[in-house]
Parts: C-alpha cells; structure tokens; sequence
C-alpha cells in the first residue's frame, strides 16, 4: 500500500511527463486564412502621420461660461488642424476658427519656432494652440497665434482680426492672455511685451536682452528639455503683475 505522499508525488510526475497535444492548432481559427478576407492597409497608410485610427480631438477647452467645448481637429485627417466648437445644448459641432492663410506650414515656421516645436514634440500643422479670452463680457473669443501674427476670433464672426502682426524675422513667441482677459503677454527679440486690448496698445516690458545670450521670459534649452518647463513667464492671478526669467549664458562654455 502506497502513502498519500507517494501517490502525490506520482501524480505531478505523470503530470509534468504528459505528452503535448500536436494537433493543436497553431493559430486562431477565426482569423482569416485567405488573402481576399483579409483587409490590406497601403504602405502609404501604414507609415502616415498621424497613423491610421490616431486622429482625435486635442487642446480641449471650454467657454466662460462652459456652455461650449472647444477643440483642435483636422476633418481631413491630416495634421492641419482647425479650431471647432460643440454646443452642450443644441449638441451642434461648427468650425469656430480656420486659418485666413493656411496656417502653420513648414515652409513659414521661424527658427524660434522650430526649436520650440521640436523641444514640445509638436508636429501638428494648422492651428496649433489657442487661448479663451475670459471677460466678464458676454461675447465669446478665442486667442489664436499664427505666423502672421496674433488672431482675436468672435463667435459666429464672419472673420477673424488681425490683432497684432508678427513676421519671420521678429516672431512672437509664447503668447498668453491675461486671467482677467484684457491683456496678452508675449516674447519678441527675447524681449517681454504686453498688449492691452482696450487701448489697442502694445508696450515693451523688459529691456537688456542680447540675442540668444541674455533673454527674457523665455525657457532655456535645459530648463525645457530637462525640466519640462516650457514656459519662462507667468501672469499673477489678478492679471497685475508678471513674472519672468532672465537668462545669461554668456559664461557658457561651446563644445
């Protein structure tokens, strides 16, 4: 008569000496097995950005007064974005803004710009951001910054305005509106300005900047690709006071 632990231990080596089963099929019977059920995708698809099933909403936003949610989408699939509203009440989805002259393209990106891009890993084309503007008003507007300059868009407005014109050689970069939404900071020739939107003025904050070796309110290399701080200014929260960074990197050493 055997123990209960001798017959254990027979069990698992009959268990681990059971033969494999070499009839098993080797793949899943309800795939395809003829080419002419099977869906092919074009070398063109495959290596297209954005790749196919990719394409969704980005930058997702709302209104003021949260009755509309706003996003950035290419309706062709592409990566040239339009900005589009959908209405929480009607459920109505309609173009809010698309780019007077196309928009971002790689042919009218600035230096600046790219360097930016690439730091970001943006490889959208189009729109590319936008902002609210947030009043105590009750019409609707959105910010937009484009290599012609900065556009103020209306709800249901005809046309977007030009607000502020920007070009290759002096570009704005890294506009922001205020949080009270009477103002917009940006960075020109590493100089930080502010445009008042009720007096239509635009004035120069910052003074001393020295091409790429001394700036302000602009995020260094490292600060952007080390720190993911993008960003090298900051509005206060009563829209009356701003914050920047100086950067001097005349002491740096070139390798």
């Amino acid at each position: 008569m055997q123990s209960v632990d001798e017959n254990e231990s027979e069990n698992k080596k009959s268990k681990r000496l059971r033969p494999l089963n070499n009839n098993m099929p080797l793949t899943d019977n309800t795939t395809p097995q003829n080419v002419e059920d099977s869906i092919l995708f074009p070398v063109e698809e495959i290596v297209q950005s954005p790749l196919p099933g990719y394409v969704a909403p980005t930058s997702i936003g709302f209104s003021a007064d949260d009755s509309l949610v706003t996003y950035l989408f290419s309706p062709d699939h592409n990566l040239s974005r339009k900005v589009f509203a959908f209405d929480l009440k009607n459920g109505k989805q309609e173009l809010f803004f698309g780019p007077p002259d196309g928009g971002l393209d790689e042919s009218n990106i600035s230096a600046e710009e790219k360097l930016r891009r690439e730091r970001l890993r943006e490889r959208g084309l189009g729109v590319t951001r936008y902002e609210w503007v947030k009043t105590g008003l009750k019409k609707k507007a959105i910010m937009v910054p484009l290599p012609a300059g900065i556009y103020l868009q209306e709800l249901y407005s005809p046309k977007p305005e030009l607000k502020l014109p920007s070009s290759s050689l002096s570009p704005i970069i890294d506009p922001h509106i205020s949080p009270d939404g009477t103002m917009l900071a940006y960075i020109r020739d590493s100089e930080l300005h502010v445009l008042n939107f009720l007096l239509n003025e635009s004035k120069q904050l910052t003074h001393g900047a020295q091409g790429n070796t001394v700036t302000h309110g602009i995020a260094e290399y490292i600060a952007q690709e080390e720190m993911d701080r993008k960003n090298g200014y900051w509005w206060s929260l009563d829209s009356q006071f701003i914050a920047f960074t100086q950067v001097d990197s005349s002491g740096d050493t070139s390798f």
